[in-house]
């Protein structure tokens, strides 16, 4: 199985950079883009980040579903839902150990120009992240859809 470009993990000790070799085969996989973004960013810090976001727009739902707005109750809903993949992912990660690179490392120009070296794609997969966690239960679905395809990336 070859390596995945985007597992550049940032060694603990001594700061080198190593690689870690990939756990599925479909590098193009939203479950593949969720994984090098939580090792790229920080397994933990991508845990509380997306923890938070799922709680205030569950909070927001709440909030507008009280309030009569249905619409917008089902936006904050589909955006609370599809951050739990990402938080799923990174605590799945933490709990096997995996190494992450981290923010505070990535504003070392080495280790950046590293990570865009062996992740091409980051910036676009980024976009897609970015943009498909915004669209109300897109990135659930998707994630879900891929889980129950053999080797999905996962």
């Amino acid at each position: 199985m070859p390596a995945c470009p985007a597992e550049l993990i940032q060694s603990a000790s001594g700061g080198q950079v190593q690689r870690q070799s990939c756990t599925g085969s479909d590098n193009r996989s939203v479950i593949r883009i969720i994984r090098d973004h939580n090792r790229l960013n920080g397994l933990w810090f991508c845990a509380v980040e997306f923890g938070v976001v799922a709680l205030v727009c569950l909070g927001l739902a709440a909030f507008f579903a009280a309030h009569g707005a249905f619409w917008l109750a089902i936006l904050g809903l589909g955006i609370a839902v599809n951050c739990l993949p990402i938080v799923w992912l990174a605590i799945q990660s933490i709990r096997a150990g995996d190494r992450d690179i981290g923010l505070r490392a990535m504003l070392r120009r080495e280790v950046r120009a590293q990570a865009q070296r062996d992740v091409p794609t980051m910036q676009r997969d980024t976009l897609i992240l970015s943009g498909a966690t915004l669209l109300p239960f897109v990135v659930a679905a998707v994630v879900l859809l891929e889980v129950g395809r053999p080797s999905a990336g996962t």
